[in-house]
């Protein structure tokens, strides 16, 4: 990819870069900067936060693996080539590139008919600090093994705070009957 007008090349994006929070929601640039920065040594700190559900993914610089080891390598250079993909098939091969962890967010979030790719605000903070701790223990060289992910809990319960304290302001009941 080249620098345009309305668009700068992954080099460009990554030029200078000690370590990459990537957060990208569009699965064929998920892989293109992560192993672009793999390429260049760059450290990435992989965010995802699904419904309630938050996981965050370190994968080194140096890193030899697959980069996502839980989609099949068909899979993987589908999405790579750009090809498009239906709502259903993007939603499988997040689940498959995020983790498990992602399947559970997913039927959660659709219990309360929200589509998959929507975030509670509770989730999107608990990454953002979560991300800043895995930074931190980068940065001062605490060894991180390779592919640890990190899943937060946090978000899950303070969005259940939250709907409790609606339904209670809502409605006008105590919170004892709300609960």
């Amino acid at each position: 990819l080249e620098d345009t007008e309305d668009t700068i090349s992954i080099d460009t994006f990554l030029k200078d870069a000690d370590i990459v929070f990537e957060e990208i929601d569009n699965l064929q640039m998920k892989i293109l900067i992560r192993e672009r920065a793999r390429e260049l040594g760059i450290p990435v700190i992989m965010i995802t936060d699904v419904g309630m559900g938050t996981k965050v993914h370190f994968q080194p610089g140096d890193y030899k693996g697959n980069i996502f080891p839980g989609i099949s390598r068909k899979n993987y250079n589908r999405i790579r080539s750009g090809e498009p993909l239906s709502l259903e098939e993007a939603t499988k091969f997040a689940i498959e590139m995020v983790g498990p962890e992602v399947k559970y967010w997913k039927d959660d979030v659709e219990k309360k008919g929200r589509p998959f790719w929507s975030q509670t605000a509770a989730a999107a903070d608990a990454s953002k600090s979560k991300a800043a701790d895995v930074l931190v223990k980068w940065v001062i060289g605490e060894k991180i093994p390779a592919r640890k992910s990190f899943v937060e809990k946090k978000a899950r319960k303070v969005d259940r705070v939250k709907e409790r304290a609606t339904i209670f302001w809502g409605s006008r009941k105590t919170y004892k009957e709300a609960a």
